[in-house]
């Protein structure tokens, strides 16, 4: 009897710890995605002249992505 509800314990706590691994491993992925999708766009029209100074905004480009 011990050794059944034991057994059922130690499946749900398995269960619940895949859980927790997915779901932390799904919110680093799409922080990650998201913090790399606001990189591009900022850095793609944001431009900074070191002659001048100056930061202006500019088209944005997508030539790392070659």
């Amino acid at each position: 009897m011990t050794s059944i509800s034991f057994s059922i314990l130690l499946k749900a706590v398995e269960e619940r710890t895949l859980k927790k691994l997915f779901w932390g491993f799904l919110t680093l992925a799409s922080t990650v995605l998201l913090c790399l999708h606001l990189w591009i766009m900022i850095s793609g029209y944001i431009a900074y002249d070191s002659v001048t100074n100056i930061i202006s905004m500019r088209r944005g480009h997508w030539t790392f992505l070659l």
